[in-house]
């Protein structure tokens, strides 16, 4: 029962923070609701009312009217116990300072803005009943004129009917009465002898037209009394049992007779004024549930916000006692008014909770950073890891490619040397063989030496040739091992400015993260 209570007072909440203007003010919404329910759902009651069949009409009626209570109670409610206030919060906690009551232009803004839809469909609605409802409605207001117009039309019909009944007995008692007429003429004359027989007087021509008119008299006064009869049994009959019998359509039955019979009434004086009245209070009653919704008291709006009522849950669990004082906690029995407890949200609840917020924001901040600078330590100790063997490795390829070159040294030396004992050599063997070709001028004794002093110095001109092969063949060699460790060197500093690379970058990471969490936390 208090759940009804509550659901027909728009009490959603209960009495949790709700103030003696706030109570005031959901009765007075709940009044319009009511009556702007009832207006509507009255007209379509009407409507439903002569839409249905003979035995169905009341059915019809609370049905459809049903409907659209429930269906203007359940929009308004939702429209008036609107949280208005909910696209507010995340902007006051951030600010954590007392915020300025909204002017009713910002409240109306605000309204708007979180019940676009809403306040359309409500519109729309008023619209339909400013040119569906309130004709019905109208037709309430001149039911009378309505039932009066009707009326007429059905009793000019069934006069028609009853005068038809009359009618048709009338001729004959008219028939009767004439032949009684002319059958009292011919007595007369029948009696002055100057009828068919010729006798003066009553004789038994004149008895049997005496008894011939006795007898029409009677027929006469029976006609009459079965013409009260009928005109009596008609009258006692019902409007459905007339239209049943006589096969005549009586108006007042339907919607559409309703509205035919409306086009005499609107003929009638006054009838704009009264209709422009009935528009005007259905369209003033949204103005009411508008109004009381847009100058609204701060109460209500701490009773409809659903964050407020959240956190007096919280606050009655006991679960913000730390926060306040003795006086306030709910542990100590103390309470506040729906007022002190929004002001408490807003100021103090509000830098309390930014204080946590920053808590916990640099809390994450440093999480993140810490998490960041261990993935690029870990990048910096792989690099160093692989550097390591990278520099040993240049370190024995310098020493070899230094090495080759000492080789190379005594290589080149023995060349040059070799070089210019070959080129002596060559020289010598070459003035031995202009001498050979002057035998004369050597002499016999001397040719033979000379021979044997030329084949001498070409045996060593063929060493020295074979020596400085091998040296060639070994400078060679040592040149192509030098090449490869050149190569190897260029190789191994190539990565090594590679793994560098990574390092500066690694470092230049980890100091850029430092930044960004410390911009992060001071922002």
């Amino acid at each position: 029962m208090r759940k009804l209570l509550y659901f027909v007072t728009l009490r959603p909440y209960g009495n949790a923070l709700l103030s003696p203007a706030a109570r005031v003010w959901t009765a007075c919404a709940a009044l319009a609701i009511l009556l702007m329910a009832a207006a509507e759902s009255s007209a379509w009651a009407y409507v439903g009312y002569y839409l249905g069949n003979e035995s169905w009409r009341w059915a019809t009626a609370v049905g459809v009217g049903a409907v659209v209570f429930l269906l203007v109670w359940i929009l308004d409610s939702t429209l008036l116990m609107l949280d208005v206030r909910r696209a507010d919060y995340s902007q006051r906690q951030q600010r954590a300072v007392q915020q300025p009551l909204h002017p009713p232009l910002g409240r109306l803004r605000r309204l708007f803005r979180g019940t676009t839809i809403g306040i359309i469909a409500r519109l729309t609605m008023v619209v339909g009943s400013l040119l569906v409802s309130s004709p019905y409605l109208t037709q309430i207001v001149f039911s009378r004129d309505v039932a009066a117009v009707l009326e007429l039309q059905d009793n000019t019909k069934i006069d028609a009917i009853r005068r038809e009944i009359t009618a048709g007995y009338s001729r004959r008692i008219e028939e009767v009465s004439r032949q009684e007429s002319q059958l009292r003429g011919e007595l007369i004359r029948e009696s002055a002898g100057k009828g068919p027989s010729g006798i003066r007087g009553r004789g038994a021509t004149v008895r049997t037209m005496e008894a011939r008119l006795t007898e029409m008299q009677r027929q006469v006064e029976s006609l009459e009394a079965a013409r009260r009869d009928a005109i009596a049994a008609f009258n006692n009959l019902t409007r459905a049992e007339i239209a049943h019998k006589y096969g005549v359509v009586l108006e007042g039955g339907g919607i559409q007779t309703r509205t035919a019979a409306m086009q005499q009434v609107e003929q009638q004086p006054g009838f704009l004024r009264v209709e422009w009245t009935v528009r005007a209070f259905l369209f003033g009653l949204f103005l009411a549930i508008l109004i009381l919704k847009i100058f609204q008291p701060r109460a209500v709006a701490i009773y409809y916000s659903e964050e407020r009522q959240d956190m007096y849950v919280r606050y009655r669990a006991g679960q913000f006692d730390t926060l306040l004082p003795q006086k306030e906690q709910v542990a100590s029995g103390g309470d506040m008014t729906p007022l002190r407890f929004d002001e408490w949200c807003r100021t103090d609840h509000a830098v309390h909770l930014e204080h946590v917020t920053n808590v916990t924001r640099i809390g994450k901040v440093i999480v993140t950073q810490q998490a960041e600078e261990d993935a690029f330590r870990k990048v910096e100790k792989m690099a160093r890891e692989d550097l390591e063997p990278l520099l040993e490795d240049l370190e024995s390829a310098l020493r070899d490619v230094a090495a080759l070159e000492e080789q190379l040294l005594p290589f080149r030396a023995d060349l040059d040397s070799l070089a210019a004992e070959i080129v002596a050599h060559e020289q010598s063997i070459a003035a031995l063989d202009k001498s050979i070709e002057y035998p004369r001028a050597v002499g016999a004794g001397n040719y033979l030496r000379v021979l044997d002093t030329r084949e001498q110095w070409s045996v060593g001109l063929t060493d020295l040739q074979k020596q400085q092969r091998r040296v060639q063949v070994r400078v060679q060699t040592c040149k192509a091992q030098l090449s490869l460790r050149k190569a190897q060197v260029e190789s191994i500093e190539a990565n090594i400015s590679l793994k560098s690379a990574v390092l500066v970058e690694a470092n230049a990471q980890m100091n850029a993260s430092r930044t960004r969490a410390l911009q992060r936390v001071e922002s």
